[in-house]
Parts: C-alpha cells; sequence; structure tokens
C-alpha cells in the first residue's frame, strides 16, 4: 500500500490565514491581523501603482482589482465568501475552460443585451442613446474624463453567428497613427485597433468582437469598461485630448 505524496506546504499568506482563524493563542491570532493588514495595505499600493501602467491591459486589470476590493467591503459575509469560491474556482480552471455553473446555455437575444446594458447605465449612472440601430454608452472615467462606447447587435460572422460589435472612437485616421495601432495591437488582449467607415468617414476605432452566444451581462460589462478604459489612454496619448 503506498501513501498519498505530502501536499504543499502552506505559504506565508495560507499560514496567516490558518493563525487568524483559530488554534493559537490571542497573540498569535493579534500578530496574524497585523501582518495581513499590512500585506493589505501593501497589495492595495502595488495595485494603485500599477493602475496607471502604460500597459493598458495591465492597468485595467489593476483597476479591476480595486475595483473588486471595493465592492468586497459592501458585501455581507456570505456573499463575500461566495465571491471568494467563485474568484479561486476560477483561477484554479485551465485557460480556455469554464465551469458548469458559467458555461452559457443559449445565445442572448438583442433585447436581452438592451436590458444588460440599461442596467448597466443605471448602475454606473451613465447616458445611454440609441441611433442608427445601435446603441451608445458615454462612461465615467477617472480624472474627470468620459468614452463613449458603441453596441452594434446587427453583426454575424461568416458562419452566421450571431455577434456584438463593441467600439469607441479614438479619432480620425492620420496616416502617422496607423503604424502606431499596430504596435499597440501586440499590447492588447480583448480588442484591437481598425478602421471603420461610420456616416461615410473612416474612423480609428477600438474594437471587440463578442459572440452572443458566449455572452453574460458581467461579461459584456468588464468589455465596455474594458473599451473606454483603454481607449481614453490610447486618445490621450496619441491625440492629447479627451474628444470621445
Amino acid at each position: 500500500m503506498t501513501s498519498e505524496p505530502p501536499g504543499p506546504a502552506p505559504g506565508p499568506l495560507e499560514r496567516l490565514l490558518q493563525a487568524l482563524k483559530g488554534g493559537g493563542s490571542w497573540v498569535e491570532r493579534r500578530d496574524a491581523a497585523d501582518a495581513l493588514t499590512l500585506a493589505l495595505r501593501e497589495g492595495i499600493l502595488a495595485l494603485r501603482g500599477a493602475a496607471g501602467d502604460p500597459d493598458p491591459d495591465v492597468a485595467h486589470a489593476c483597476e479591476g482589482a480595486l475595483a473588486a476590493v471595493r465592492e468586497a467591503l459592501k458585501l455581507d459575509l456570505e456573499r463575500l465568501s461566495a465571491a471568494v469560491q467563485t474568484h479561486r474556482r476560477t483561477q484554479a480552471a485551465p485557460a480556455g475552460t469554464a465551469s458548469a455553473e458559467s458555461a452559457p446555455v443559449s445565445a442572448a437575444t438583442p433585447a436581452e443585451i438592451e436590458g444588460w446594458i440599461e442596467a448597466l447605465a443605471r448602475t454606473e449612472g451613465a447616458e445611454l442613446r440609441r441611433e442608427a440601430g445601435r446603441l451608445s454608452l458615454r462612461l465615467s472615467l477617472p480624472g474627470q474624463r468620459a468614452q463613449t462606447v458603441f453596441i452594434d447587435l446587427n453583426q454575424t460572422d461568416s458562419a452566421g453567428e450571431p455577434l456584438a460589435l463593441l467600439y469607441t472612437l479614438c479619432g480620425p485616421p492620420e496616416e502617422w497613427l496607423l503604424t502606431r495601432a499596430l504596435e499597440l495591437n501586440a499590447r492588447l488582449s480583448h480588442a484591437a485597433f481598425a478602421l471603420l467607415k461610420r456616416d461615410e468617414r473612416r474612423m480609428f476605432i477600438l474594437v471587440s468582437r463578442r459572440r452572443r452566444a458566449g455572452l453574460t451581462p458581467e461579461e459584456l460589462a468588464k468589455d465596455l469598461r474594458y473599451l473606454a478604459s483603454v481607449g481614453d489612454q490610447a486618445e490621450a496619448q496619441l491625440h492629447g485630448a479627451d474628444r470621445h
């Protein structure tokens, strides 16, 4: 009979959590609370610093993490525990896989997606408009800036799969921007810069194409915030002004 190999030894954070939950003296638990407080502050300091990282994906991830920390402080223990477990399962899942709980079961209809966008507009206090077969949402950003994102639900791919086309305008397609846009595309994971013909004019945009069959309200909100944040950063870097 063979014995199971020992699991990995707990790291410093796990040891602090175990000490705080019980099993030690009150002095040990108090010291664990102090050490966790320092770790939390150092983590928040690092996230706030990296939220200004020149890599837009890094900056967006850190802004999302800080938002999650702020939200966690508002939750009761039961909801916070559920959020922690969901986050832990998401990190443990292999890349490109989805849990049975989060797997989409059907394609979202345009009406359903519009409802999600209306709810997001209420939550964010954002201006929502409908024009020429598309929706637009003006999202507020840090530093009293704002960026408008557009949602077109009348698109399909080459196989006829319904798509949600999400994009934000980044200005006219000046020639010098095209090379810079290709350089930036290599650093983006959730969107890409492209050209779009709109009202007989070519526009420089940041775009994301999502299959409606794999879309959830949370993913849509994350994509729209990502486009607004990265589009605004690109606009500021490329043009030095908040045009959209």
